[in-house]
């Protein structure tokens, strides 16, 4: 019998051989919740800062911080369990009621967001995004240099990029982004001044190639 869960797996898995890394670009609802948490701390709170260099460590830290609170609330509300065993039972560990666990995953999303910069969780803690890697790497979808004409230099496909990837590097470099990090959005090829970046399945005969 193959579960809902892995039959999901070995879709996603599949599909990113093909198409690279859309379902976390596109489809991933926990990738939604980070982007709306991105829009909420672009507008109200523009002055911070996100951590960089050992200050990332604190990253697991802080999320189970995070739940942790939700849960500890939640047995306030509802009352501690009565029993605690390491036996396996069939019965609900943590009955944490919905709102309560709704509650804690947007918290949790809006602090990352704020330490730590676009798409925390999915850059330090989505098992399923590093698994995803492995399969985008034979992947030839690609975001592409698409036009022979001249960068700029406005850095705006780096400063959009939801996964902090460093486009105009990588199209310098390689003509291509080849990242995995980068989950084919489509961010940067709309918010290109030039027009120049394209997100294709292959590269095309004229591929202008590095620039």
């Amino acid at each position: 019998i193959i579960k809902p869960f892995a039959f999901l797996w070995v879709v996603v898995s599949v599909l990113t051989l093909f198409l690279g890394r859309t379902f976390c670009g596109w489809f991933c609802h926990m990738g939604s919740w980070q982007d709306g948490a991105r829009y909420l701390v672009d507008r109200k709170w523009r002055w911070l800062k996100p951590l960089h260099g050992w200050g990332v460590l604190s990253f697991p830290v802080i999320c189970l911080a995070v739940l942790m609170v939700g849960i500890v609330v939640s047995w306030v509300r509802i009352g501690f369990p009565t029993e605690i065993s390491l036996q396996r039972s069939t019965a609900p560990v943590m009955d944490i009621p919905f709102m309560d666990l709704v509650t804690s995953i947007f918290l949790l999303v809006l602090i990352n967001q704020a330490l730590f910069g676009s798409r925390a969780i999915c850059r330090f803690l989505c098992p399923l995004g590093l698994w995803l890697k492995f399969f985008d790497f034979f992947s030839r979808a690609r975001v592409r240099n698409a036009r022979a004409v001249a960068c700029t230099g406005c850095l705006e496909c780096n400063r959009h990029c939801r996964m902090g990837v460093d486009v105009n590097y990588q199209i310098h470099r390689f003509g291509e982004v080849k990242d995995l990090q980068c989950v084919k959005c489509g961010t940067c090829t709309t918010r290109c001044g030039e027009d120049k970046l394209k997100l294709s399945l292959w590269a095309p005969p004229d591929f202008p190639g590095p620039i």
